[in-house]
């Protein structure tokens, strides 16, 4: 029996018949024993009340919590809150349901708000709210009490109660995030609350269960935010639970999709009303991915190799699979961890793209890696679709696209969808990708396997396992001796200590010349810096050269000559590959320019006067590559309906060296002021004559 249980049912507990001993014995759980003859009490009955409200409750709990079906909810433009019928089990056991009618309920109506709480909250705070649909229990109608005994009066009790549900708004302790401290575009992130809602996944989708402010005889349905009496926006996957079994697994990862699916479509509907095109860097919107979901067509270029979506640190590959298959392969992925973008842990993700059987088989042909004599490296004599590896725009390609560019051509062409995967260590450890296991192995013709040639591959593989065990071995007693090597070090001559100094120089500064050159404003000087650090890894090989000859004569250096010379020749190899990463930063530089001319001739200008200073802006951007990012991002800022006016004030602030002030000037500008009235007022910062200012204000008017 509890210790936090003070009372219990009667029981002979020093009866000699063990059968009768009392054993977890629960009071909650205690029924009425009825007789002829006995005195029923209130109390007698008010037992059998709470008895069969405890069994229910627990079948409730044994099914789970959450949302079973239904109780849609919507926040419209002019404040009002739709909930419509649906049913729910809350964690406490109880079945709640919404039935007969959809509710609507004006958030303005202060009048309302006063009557349904006594008066009380007719002003809703600044701050987060769960909306929840809360178990009730009203009195209704009215008995006699008689009295017990002369002195006592009559008095009146509720003669029944009524159960039933009413929506509530719960206020949370977790503060609004604020959109200016969220990282990204805050013109963008500010619309519907995507920069706050991103932010409030580790507080609200990481933490286990509802928000603790609930009742346990509550569920939350959606979480509101309200800001200076007006509510902001509605978000459903931050709070919102399915109806699932205690301890179900993988919670994490199904609420983080949920969520994610819901913010990414907000995401795509913000973007095309403002006619932004879909290709936006992840950490933009989102701070954590989960295992699997969908992603921006727009974002990806298979013909180029290229991606904008991922941050540099997560490997990502392109593959295309059987419709049918890709269930199996989101099961696979549904149990890994999410992605956090504010981290730099690397991980490997696969974009798949679904194909019908049909186009599968005849793509499948086009992109498979055909066996010759030698097979590549971790691949067996089957055929292989090798995954199309991806890099971020401006990075220079993986490798070169040859004849899969025109398949992939066509399959990018007539697909809509596409879906990325997080795939676990062991695809880069053995070389086989999931998408080869999802769509399965053909064998060529005239090949058999036997029994016989899978049990010589086993064979193989086992001494393939010794050779690795033996090389980490050797791995091991290689470090032991650089170990040695490097405290004998301490006692070497001063001319000694100084070749290892520049030796340890010249491999940092090769290993610099690998350098992010992403960043468009950056492209410019870091080319000038990697023919610097260059020309100075020349000088510092041919010190370390010199140094080599001085200590052949010296009877100090020991054996350490000819390991240095095989570093020196290793750095010499890499230098060389470091000279084309140099010829393709250079070429990279160029980038900005290119995009700038794209961008102005998407607008399709035709005013000759917007046309000429649209070729003027473009000079300026080929010779500055800060200009043309700065060029490039006000591009993407605004509203086609300013082309014209847009195009020539960029070409008058370029000339005035003040576009990238431009720039920045938009992305602090609130969306729901006109843009017009804000840049005729500051114009005469940004080098604007009186003319462009007009124009500006004549499109607010």
């Amino acid at each position: 029996m509890s210790n936090s249980i003070g009372f219990g049912p009667i029981t002979d507990l020093d009866t000699p018949d063990k059968r009768k001993s009392v054993g977890n014995a629960d009071p909650r759980l205690t029924r009425t024993n009825y007789f002829d003859g006995r005195l029923l009490t209130a109390r007698d009955l008010i037992r059998d009340q709470h008895y069969l409200d405890d069994r229910v409750r627990e079948v409730g709990r044994a099914i789970g919590s959450g949302i079973a079906h239904g109780l849609d909810i919507e926040l419209s433009d002019s404040g009002v809150l739709t909930v419509r019928p649906g049913l729910a089990v809350s964690a406490s056991g109880r079945v709640l349901e919404l039935a007969g009618r959809t509710l609507n309920i004006n958030l303005y109506d202060q009048a309302l708000l006063s009557e349904l709480n006594d008066g009380k909250n007719q002003v809703l705070d600044n701050g987060l709210y769960a909306v929840a649909l809360q178990y009730l229990e009203v009195g209704t109608d009215s008995a006699e009490v008689y009295p017990q005994d002369l002195a006592s009066t009559r008095t009146f009790h509720f003669n029944s109660y009524t159960e039933g549900v009413e929506v509530v708004l719960v206020p949370l302790r977790t503060p609004l995030p604020q959109t200016n401290k969220v990282q990204g575009q805050q013109r963008l992130s500010g619309f519907r609350g995507l920069g706050a809602r991103a932010a409030l996944v580790p507080e609200l989708i990481y933490r286990d269960g509802q928000p603790p402010e609930l009742s346990s005889d509550a569920v939350a349905l959606a979480l509101l935010a309200i800001r200076d009496q007006r509510p902001q926006w509605l978000d459903l996957g931050l709070v919102r639970r399915p109806l699932r079994p205690p301890f179900a697994p993988l919670t994490l990862q199904q609420d983080l999709h949920g969520h994610f699916r819901e913010l990414f479509d907000d995401v795509t509907t913000v973007r095309s009303k403002l006619g932004l095109r879909q290709d936006y860097p992840a950490d933009l919107y989102f701070r954590q991915l989960p295992p699997h979901g969908p992603l921006p067509k727009d974002g990806l270029s298979p013909v180029d190799g290229a991606q904008d979506f991922f941050p540099a640190h997560i490997s990502v590959s392109i593959a295309p699979v059987r419709e049918g298959d890709l269930a199996t392969l989101i099961a696979e992925s549904a149990n890994l961890d999410p992605i956090d973008l504010d981290s730099d842990e690397p991980a490997e993700v696969m974009v798949v793209v679904p194909l019908s059987d049909a186009d599968f088989a005849y793509r499948a042909r086009q992109l498979q890696h055909q066996p010759k004599d030698e097979y590549p490296q971790g691949h067996s004599q089957l055929w292989h679709i090798d995954p199309l590896a991806l890099r971020l725009r401006g990075r220079p390609p993986v490798h070169a696209i040859d004849t899969d560019a025109s398949a992939w051509q066509d399959i990018w062409s007539k697909i809509t969808e596409v879906y990325y995967l997080r795939r676990p260590p062991r695809v880069t450890e053995t070389q086989v990708s999931a998408i080869v296991l999802a769509s399965g192995y053909q064998t060529p013709e005239g090949a058999v396997v036997s029994e016989t040639d899978t049990n010589k591959l086993k064979a193989e593989l086992i001494e393939k396992q010794k050779e690795l065990e033996k090389a980490m071995a050797e791995a091991a007693d290689a470090k032991a001796r650089a170990k040695a090597a490097e405290e004998a070090a301490t006692t070497d001559t001063a001319g000694e200590a100084e070749l290892r100094d520049k030796l340890g120089k010249a491999e940092a500064k090769a290993e610099k010349l690998g350098i992010d050159l992403a960043d468009a404003r950056e492209m410019a000087a870091t080319a000038e810096d990697l023919e610097k650090e260059r020309a100075a890894l020349d000088k510092d090989l041919k010190d370390a050269n010199a140094r080599i000859k001085i200590l052949e004569t010296s009877a100090e250096a020991g054996s350490e000559v000819p390991a240095l010379e095989a570093r020196i020749k290793e750095l010499q190899g890499e230098v060389i590959l470091k000279d084309e990463e140099l010829a393709k930063a250079k070429e990279e530089a160029a980038t900005p320019a290119k995009d700038v001319e794209r961008a102005i001739a998407l607008r399709k200008i035709k005013d000759p006067e917007t046309i000429a200073a649209a070729d003027e802006l473009t000079a300026i951007a080929k010779r500055d590559p800060k200009t043309a990012a700065a060029v490039n991002d006000a591009l993407v800022l605004v509203d086609r309906r300013y082309n014209d006016v847009l195009v020539r004030t960029l070409a008058a602030a370029a000339k005035a060296g003040e576009a990238e002030a431009f720039s920045t000037f938009l992305a602090k500008q609130d969306p729901a002021k006109p843009l017009g009235t804000a840049v005729a007022k500051a114009g005469d910062k940004f080098g604007l004559d009186e003319g462009l200012r007009a124009d500006w204000r004549a499109l607010e008017s």
